[in-house]
């Protein structure tokens, strides 16, 4: 199962997560293990990341796993 980087589009009350795409494509990025996916998540949005570790909770950026 891939796995991808998300990045939240919407506020902290309502979420809304969008998968990370190159410029003019439909395609998502994905990664064959979510380390992978992190760390490109961590390289490519490190000022958010970084807020995330200080506030403890999810509301910028997210690695999920896609089912089927």
């Amino acid at each position: 199962m891939p796995w991808q980087m998300q990045i939240n589009l919407g506020t902290e009350e309502e979420l809304r997560w969008s998968s990370v795409r190159c410029s003019g494509t439909d395609k998502p990025y994905e990664f064959l293990s979510k380390k992978e996916a992190e760390y490109m998540l961590n390289i490519c949005y490190p000022d958010q990341c970084r807020e995330d570790r200080l506030d403890r909770k999810q509301v910028r950026t997210r690695v999920i796993k896609v089912e089927g």
